[in-house]
């Protein structure tokens, strides 16, 4: 529902409350929050005038990245409280229903698009699929207290420990198999006895499902 997308998003980006949830790895996003994302972006990214953070152009929409939203909108919102921008929703806590594997550089609407496409194909409506995204589930302004030392101990590990499963989102030129951090993400997924891994991408206008694959016993 794009209205009720927008209403949350407003929510969102004029909160002034503070919101804490000490435990990142129940900072999921459900899909109707990545939905008002979506919204955030159609609604402000032109208005606002957002640059790109590599080439300094303005940006439209479709070309807004997570580099470009963690500058003009994650850290903005979220200094006063140095909280993620997952605990702006009123949700509050929120064990990943899926863990996303996935680089920042890929197109967010089309992100979105492969969510909304992958709830569908597991039957979960917007409130129920709950998606673990670094981004917004990371405090971009304490990045060393949820990520530590050890990587076996950080929000990332930490979330996908309580995922039931893990979606890999692929972008067109498939620049995500070359992040170390991706590729370390589909080790351990493959090495679990409970986990599951959906590879989606989203291509010509269409989302489309490349594999599906269970680690269970």
């Amino acid at each position: 529902n794009p209205t009720q997308a927008y209403e949350l998003a407003t929510s969102v980006t004029s909160s002034s409350r503070e919101v804490v949830n000490k435990n990142v790895e129940e900072r999921a996003m459900t899909l109707e929050e990545l939905q008002a994302v979506r919204a955030i972006i159609l609604s402000s990214c032109v208005k606002d005038k957002w640059k790109s953070t590599r080439h300094g152009t303005l940006l439209r929409p479709d070309d807004v990245n997570l580099y470009d939203l963690n500058a003009a909108l994650i850290k903005p919102v979220t200094k006063k409280h140095n909280c993620s921008f997952k605990e702006l929703f009123s949700s509050g806590p929120s064990t990943p229903t899926f863990y996303t594997s996935h680089w920042w550089g890929e197109n967010i609407l089309d992100f979105v698009r492969c969510c909304e496409y992958h709830a569908t194909m597991h039957g979960l409506d917007a409130s129920e699929a709950k998606y673990w995204v670094c981004a917004y589930a990371n405090r971009q302004h304490d990045l060393g207290k949820d990520l530590g030392t050890d990587p076996d101990k950080c929000s990332f590990r930490k979330a996908m420990d309580v995922a039931e499963g893990v979606v890999l989102i692929i972008d067109p030129e498939s620049v995500v198999y070359s992040r170390i951090w991706v590729d370390f993400e589909l080790f351990k997924t493959m090495e679990s006895k409970h986990s599951s891994i959906d590879m989606v991408t989203h291509h010509a206008g269409n989302v489309h499902l490349l594999a599906s694959k269970s680690f269970g016993e």
